[in-house]
């Protein structure tokens, strides 16, 4: 017989097991509703920042380069000429300006369209440049006031005879005194365009003949540079002194401007000149590999020492991702430099 005392102690010890066991399988409980599933451990782990070295991201960068252009002003000097002279000063003037605006270096020089030849018809008369550049100087960057300088070059009177061969001139302007007089004046990197200024065609057809001159221009234009003939001359045999479109055939084959003489009064012809003259500034990019676009940065490293951050909805630029090209709205300066960082196109 257990007493009522025993009985009670016994009672207690199974409420403090049943009291210890409660609290272990709560414990135990809380443990599994606490740990995390699979789903959630995914989900909490993609907010973790990681590195993706397989695809670091790309750094192109464009120095932008001075464009270089020559113009060789190959002008009537004959009883004609004055006219002519003054005209060329007047509607060229405008080219300085637009030279200026895209930061061209350029060279801008002058001479006459006769040569002093007594074995060639018409050409017996006073003594003539015969391709050498007036005032054996040029115009360029540094001169202080150049349409000013211009009206100086232009003005070469009119003691020639009318022996107008801009064809053989240009051949001696820029090769024969290329070493000599005109040492210089035209640069192996430069631009090349010539302008001829006169009512008549090439005379010298036995002395030089169209396709030398197109050879050498094209051989210009073979090293990435550009080069072409440009005339305000007679396109009609009717209306020449010699034998027409001889000058007119190089200007066709370089791509030059072909303007007649009868609207040299006219500004807008001029204007054509100078606008196939001036540099286009460069503002398309190769970039080395095909953009994410999602991932491009653009900005350009000014001269100056400060950084332009550019924006493609602002308009700064445009990108096509598949062609692999970054194109400006504006051109930097030279010696900017673009620098535009992306990931490569998954």
């Amino acid at each position: 017989m257990y007493s009522l005392t025993s009985l009670a102690a016994f009672v207690c010890l199974l409420a403090l097991a049943s009291a210890v066991g409660c609290t272990d399988s709560d414990s135990a409980t809380d443990d599994v509703k606490g740990a995390r599933s699979p789903e959630q451990s995914t989900r909490d782990s993609s907010s973790v920042p990681t590195t993706d070295t397989a695809h670091p991201p790309i750094e192109d960068r464009f120095e932008q380069k001075t464009p270089s252009v020559d113009v060789l002003l190959i002008i009537d000097d004959s009883g004609a000429g004055p006219d002519w002279q003054l005209q060329t000063a007047t509607e060229i003037a405008p080219l300085f300006d637009k030279l200026a605006a895209v930061h061209a270096d350029f060279h801008l020089g002058v001479t006459g369209a006769s040569v002093h030849r007594p074995d060639i018809r018409f050409c017996v008369g006073k003594e003539s440049l015969s391709g050498r550049l007036n005032t054996g100087t040029w115009i360029d960057a540094s001169t202080p006031s150049p349409k000013d300088a211009l009206s100086k070059l232009v003005d070469m009177g009119s003691g020639a005879w009318s022996c107008d061969v801009p064809l053989y001139v240009t051949m001696l302007a820029l090769i024969e005194h290329a070493d000599g007089p005109n040492q210089g004046f035209h640069r192996a990197t430069a631009d090349q365009h010539v302008v001829y200024v006169g009512r008549n065609d090439d005379h010298a057809h036995d002395d030089v003949t169209t396709r030398q001159v197109y050879d050498y221009l094209t051989a210009i234009a073979d090293t990435g540079a550009e080069a072409k003939m440009h005339a305000i001359t007679c396109v009609d045999k009717v209306d020449c002194l010699g034998p027409a479109r001889r000058v007119g055939d190089v200007v066709v084959q370089t791509g030059g401007q072909l303007i007649d003489a009868n609207q040299a009064s006219e500004s807008k012809v001029w204007a054509s000149i100078i606008d196939d003259i001036v540099p286009e500034p460069q503002l398309t990019y190769d970039l080395t590999e095909r953009a994410d676009a999602t991932t491009v940065e653009v900005q350009i490293e000014r001269t100056g020492g400060t950084v332009d951050l550019l924006s493609e909805a602002d308009g700064d630029y445009s990108l096509n991702p598949a062609g692999g090209k970054l194109t400006l709205t504006t051109a930097p300066v030279p010696g900017d430099v673009v620098v535009v960082t992306y990931l490569p196109a998954p």
